[in-house]
């Protein structure tokens, strides 16, 4: 049995890898994209960035109840296939078709989303998933760097739409490699009685439960905070050196940073229980945000603390899958992922939008309400871990 959930979690990360190597250049690419070729202003950009959050965000409670009822496995392959259709958008030319593709993919990104960590879950065991989580968001990581490292130059070479192929190509192989062996993980007797309509009714008994909610408020509180930072920590360093590098390396080095406390996070979880690591990442968050707000208008400053927040934030992301594993039933565990991925998704999107207004204001605005509402998620994860 140890050796099947072994090989299980294995399979899981290579096909996470691969699908994030292949779909990586549209993040990276898709600005110049729309510049260049089809020759649109940057906000048609921010209208398919805003149409495929937006539809995601819409059925994150969707895959959640599918996951529960239809599969993990299943809805993780129907998550691929929206995938599959990053590479189709450097193929088309239409700006409907675009918007609808954007729509698509998102859709795609939210039950492949729901779909791998419910299955994370499942497969991994509990002594085990603090470390298991952290590996599974850093291969995430690592094949979208892979992949706009390998395949964003094709676009240079030999044009858009030979790379949108090989996206579309390599996901189309990502796929069957995820259905031919790509374990199933059987559902639980409780799922396979389920109807749909009270595997929808299942969300209103999640949020009757407290602890669920004082855990969607810990999803939303730092994400709202971390969408205002990766807007403001780039634009700063931008403003301080007038130069496009200094947010280039401290993106990198910020991720490098992030991925090592992700680790040793996971590794705290699985040692000393979940308890503690949820209730100290956000303390760091606070400080993180306060000491920004002092040294905003220091170079050195908004590089220290800017890493300092991005490791925080990332390391309390990696409590999160075992904090969901001891709160929710076998039969449950798709719409609990589901549930906190709404949180998450509106968190990124209004914490982006309020970045752009509060940097209008101040250079320290952001950092000043991230601050807030680092305390507050301080409150909130001591009242989710109370019964742990």
């Amino acid at each position: 049995m140890v050796e099947l959930y072994h090989r299980r979690f294995v399979l899981l990360l290579g096909v996470s890898l691969a699908a994030a190597v292949f779909t990586a250049p549209l993040t990276a690419l898709l600005p110049a994209y729309v510049e260049e070729q089809l020759e649109l202003l940057p906000r048609f950009t921010g209208l398919l960035a805003a149409a495929q959050m937006s539809v995601a965000a819409a059925l994150f409670p969707i895959g959640g109840a599918l996951a529960d009822h239809v599969g993990y496995k299943r809805t993780l392959l129907l998550g691929l296939t929206g995938g599959a259709v990053s590479g189709l958008v450097f193929l088309v030319s239409s700006s409907p078709l675009l918007v609808t593709a954007a729509a698509v993919i998102g859709a795609g990104f939210a039950l492949q989303t729901v779909g791998g960590q419910s299955y994370l879950l499942r497969v991994t065991h509990g002594s085990r998933l603090g470390i298991g989580a952290a590996l599974f968001f850093i291969g995430s990581t690592l094949g979208g760097s892979l992949g706009s490292l390998v395949i964003g130059p094709m676009a240079d070479q030999w044009g858009y739409h030979a790379m949108g192929g090989v996206m579309f190509g390599g996901m189309m192989m990502v796929i069957v490699v995820a259905l031919l062996f790509l374990p199933a993980v059987p559902l639980p007797d409780a799922s396979r009685r389920r109807t749909w309509r009270s595997g929808f009714a299942g969300y209103g008994d999640l949020l009757c439960r407290s602890q669920v909610r004082w855990l969607l408020a810990v999803r939303f509180l730092p994400t709202f905070t971390w969408g205002m930072a990766i807007v403001a920590f780039p634009y700063l360093l931008f403003v301080h050196t007038g130069t496009e590098r200094q947010p280039a390396f401290y993106t990198a080095a910020s991720l490098a940073v992030a991925a090592a406390a992700q680790v040793m996070t996971g590794r705290m979880v699985d040692r000393f229980g979940v308890l503690w690591p949820v209730r100290m990442t956000p303390i760091c968050l606070v400080l993180s945000c306060g000491c920004a707000v002092i040294w905003v208008n220091s170079l050195f400053g908004l590089w220290v603390f800017g890493i300092a927040m991005t490791a925080s934030a990332w390391s309390l992301s990696t409590t999160m899958p075992a904090l969901m594993s001891t709160m929710s039933t076998e039969h449950e565990k798709g719409r609990l992922v589901g549930a906190a991925h709404v949180a998450w998704a509106l968190g990124m999107a209004l914490g982006g939008v309020s970045a752009g207004w509060l940097l209008e204001l101040d250079r320290s605005a952001c950092y000043q309400v991230g601050s807030i509402f680092s305390v507050a998620t301080v409150v909130c994860a001591w009242h989710v871990t109370r019964r742990q």
